[in-house]
C-alpha cells in the first residue's frame, strides 16, 4: 500500500496489518484498502457495532469522527447504534 509506506502513522499501520489478517467481523477495510476511504467502516448488527463502539469508551474514548452518511437512512442506523452505546454505558 503506497499510502502506508509514505505514512509514519502508527495507526495507520495497524490497520495495514489488520486487513492482512483474517476477515474481522466488525471492521470492514475494503474501501480503506482500496484508496476510498482513510478509515475502516464498523458493520454488522446494532448490537455488535455498539458493542464495538462501547469498548473504545471503556478505554476512555469520548469523540467519534464518522465518515458523511450516503443516505439519511445511514444515519438512522448510525443514531441507533449511538443510542445503543448510551444504554449500555
Amino acid at each position: 500500500m503506497l499510502a502506508m509506506k509514505v505514512s509514519d502513522s502508527v495507526w495507520h499501520k495497524q490497520l495495514s496489518e489488520l486487513g492482512r489478517e483474517a476477515a474481522q467481523d466488525t471492521y470492514w477495510l475494503v474501501p480503506f484498502q482500496n484508496y476510498k476511504t482513510m478509515c475502516p467502516y464498523l458493520v454488522g448488527s446494532y448490537n455488535q457495532v455498539a458493542d464495538e463502539l462501547a469498548k473504545y469508551i471503556k478505554l476512555g474514548y469520548k469523540t467519534f469522527i464518522l465518515d458523511i452518511p450516503p443516505t439519511e437512512e445511514e444515519l438512522h442506523h448510525t443514531a441507533e447504534v449511538f443510542g445503543q452505546v448510551v444504554r449500555i454505558h
